[in-house]
């Protein structure tokens, strides 16, 4: 049985098409049908749209590469009757008629499967619009409706509208088309009120749309119950229309997404805006971006719901810059807006002036906590002024020179709020933010600054930083991981914090040597009294680095557990922990694995341990002891428990039962 047949490149023409009709009348078995490329025209495609009316088996007829734009939706029509797989139409710039939509429309009265009917860019009149109105009142699973730039006008509109107002379609509608005015918007207003409506998403956007029609929208947006997103960019909506579509937004729990153009040009305008901005009760996240953002081609005002739509967020993209003159009628909402709790003001034109004139403000402003001004020409005269005033705040960082690193730790010696100070690398992942950002935590008894720095920090930057720390007596947590610092770089940290008390955790992972690792550890050791275990393992400090762990060790009182394996240590690093094990009273495990200690540290441990009444639990498993000196061991630590590989030339019959197959005991 025939059921696929290819005759596409034939040129059949029209009179072909009607032959083909005809047979199709009767045939009951074919199921695809190509006839691409071959010269039909509006008349054959007539043939061969009658032939939906008796076949109920050609489920997919390829009409591609004909002359006539009706082959789209006489394709489409055979889809829609016969195949129950297909679930979405698409069909875009084509130029159609009224019996092109009419024969679309018939196929879909009596359809249960087609979810998504995008039919966009096809010159779609008012008359068109009135037989797929008719369908959509009794269809109820097209979830999505595309009718966006077609040739909707004021009659269409009150179509349209008649039919989504009486259907039960849950749906997101698109009618971008720059012929929407307020006339038609007034219907469509009216269809979001109807009982029966239930859409999701409704696009508007590229439309005549003004004040008028916003306010239509607004009032009936107070009583919807469904509609969680409105598109409104590139029409002609001012600040009154705003100030509706928010009051809607305040009251309507259930929309969380608005977005329209952003019309504000002049100085008037600006002002009229930040005195709207003044009483407005339903905002309370205010993001600003200025001229030079990545966006600033949408130029929009989007308003938005959070997750849990306890907060609304409005995103404002200007067309001029926001600068100092703005700032100051920005300062003037702040003194009596009492609901923006977060404030973004990203990439403008804000200097110092204008944040010493936000300092100023928001001292006697409780309810602002989050203030964000990255890529701002701020410096460090207006990060002191904004440090004291508010929770979190977000800058630019825009040190690059020599002076202004040492003008950054000059602020810093003196400043004595920062509790905690991170310096991020410039070769992380955070590259792109360059940004300095400082937060309270704690019940705000904690400051933590954030620096993203430009350049690697290196030696230089290590001696300001000494100097800065030798100075500060509030910086208690330093993170300086992910930069290359070397050695002359880490023994400059060493001499410089070995006497600061202040300090009590300093982190240095990352692109570091293992002597960075070193001198972090120390500094925990000496200052943290929390700190209870310390592992080290495969940093290969060598002896150095135990010498700075060893003398941290004399000043804490708390450490239970110190794993130093892998770190080739050493005979003489042996010996400096030698000389701390003696008297210490608290560590109970010590890991000494693979350290290349031979017998000689092997016996200052033995001497170390015989005065030392607290450790417990020793390894030594893969180092350069021999079996005489393991064997030795007995008497002076017997009470330990001893972890080593042993030679195998040990004897199974060894007195002091040393030896077990495993090589290990």
């Amino acid at each position: 049985t025939l059921t696929l047949l290819d005759l596409s490149g034939n040129e059949i023409g029209n009179t072909g098409a009607q032959h083909f009709a005809t047979a199709l009348q009767k045939n009951q078995t074919l199921t695809i049908l190509n006839l691409e490329s071959n010269r039909v025209q509006d008349d054959g495609m007539k043939y061969l749209a009658k032939v939906l009316e008796n076949n109920k088996t050609l489920k997919r007829l390829d009409l591609e590469k004909n002359p006539s734009d009706s082959y789209a939706f006489v394709s489409a029509a055979f889809q829609i009757q016969n195949d129950p797989t297909v679930t979405r139409i698409y069909i875009r710039n084509k130029k159609i008629t009224d019996t092109d939509v009419q024969f679309l429309a018939d196929a879909l009265r009596n359809n249960n499967t087609i979810t998504e009917l995008k039919l966009s860019r096809n010159q779609i009149g008012d008359s068109s619009i009135q037989y797929l109105g008719d369908i959509l009142q009794n269809n109820t699973k097209i979830k999505t409706l595309d009718l966006s730039y077609n040739q909707l006008t004021n009659d269409g509109a009150k179509h349209l509208s008649k039919a989504l107002k009486d259907s039960e379609i849950h749906s997101t509608i698109y009618l971008q088309s720059k012929k929407i005015g307020d006339d038609e918007v007034r219907f469509l207003a009216d269809a979001l009120g109807g009982t029966e409506t239930k859409f999701i998403a409704l696009y508007l956007s590229n439309n005549e749309i003004g004040d008028v029609g916003a306010e239509f929208l607004a009032r009936v947006l107070q009583n919807n119950k469904t509609l969680e997103k409105l598109f409104l960019l590139h029409n002609r909506i001012g600040l009154i229309g705003l100030q509706c579509l928010l009051d809607a937004f305040g009251t309507n729990q259930i929309i969380d997404h608005v977005e329209i153009d952003n019309n504000i040009t002049d100085d008037t305008e600006v002002q009229q805006f930040f005195k709207f901005l003044q009483t407005n009760i339903t905002i309370t996240n205010l993001k600003l971006n200025g001229f030079n953002n990545q966006h600033w081609r949408k130029h929009r005002i989007s308003i938005e719901r959070s997750t849990y739509k306890k907060d609304i967020r409005m995103d404002t993209d200007w067309k001029i810059n926001f600068g100092n003159n703005e700032m100051k009628y920005l300062a003037d909402v702040l003194q009596i807006n009492k609901v923006i709790t977060q404030l973004d003001l990203s990439r403008n034109e804000i200097g110092d002036v204008g944040a010493e004139c936000l300092a100023r403000v928001l001292q006697n402003n409780k309810t602002l906590k989050k203030l964000s001004l990255l890529h701002n020409p701020i410096g460090l005269i207006g990060l002191q002024c904004l440090l004291d005033i508010i929770d979190h705040v977000e800058i630019e960082n825009n040190i690059t020179g020599e002076a202004e690193v040492q003008q950054f730790f000059r602020f810093l010696q003196t400043n004595i709020t920062i509790t905690q100070l991170r310096v991020i690398g410039f070769n992380t992942r955070y590259l792109q933010e360059h940004g300095i950002s400082i937060e309270k935590f704690n019940d705000k008894k904690d400051v933590r600054m954030n620096i993203y720095w430009k350049n690697n920090f290196g030696n230089n930057e290590i001696k300001h930083l000494v100097d800065t720390l030798n100075t500060n007596k509030t910086i208690a947590e330093l993170n300086l991981s992910h930069h290359e610092i070397d050695d002359t770089g880490a023994q400059y940290l060493a001499d410089s914090l070995r006497e600061n008390a202040t300090l009590k955790r300093l982190e240095l992972f990352g692109k570091n040597n293992g002597y960075c690792a070193v001198i972090g550890a120390a500094i925990g050791l000496r200052n943290d009294k929390t700190i209870t275990t310390l592992n080290l393992q495969s940093n290969q400090i060598g002896q150095d680095g135990v010498r700075y762990i060893s003398d941290a060790l004399e000043h804490n009182p708390i450490l239970v557990t110190l794993d130093l394996g892998y770190n080739q240590i050493g005979d003489i690093g042996a010996q400096y922990l030698a000389d701390v094990l003696k008297n210490n009273k608290i560590l109970t495990k010590l890991n000494l694995n693979v350290n290349q200690i031979g017998d000689d540290g092997a016996q200052q441990l033995v001497f170390a341990l015989s005065e030392n009444t607290t450790l417990l639990t020793l390894a030594l498993i893969g180092n350069n002891i021999t079996p005489q000196q393991m064997c030795d061991w007995e008497d002076e630590v017997e009470r330990i428990e001893l972890y080593a590989h042993y030679p195998s030339d040990c004897s199974p019959d060894c007195e002091y039962g040393c030896y077990t197959d495993s090589g290990s005991d």
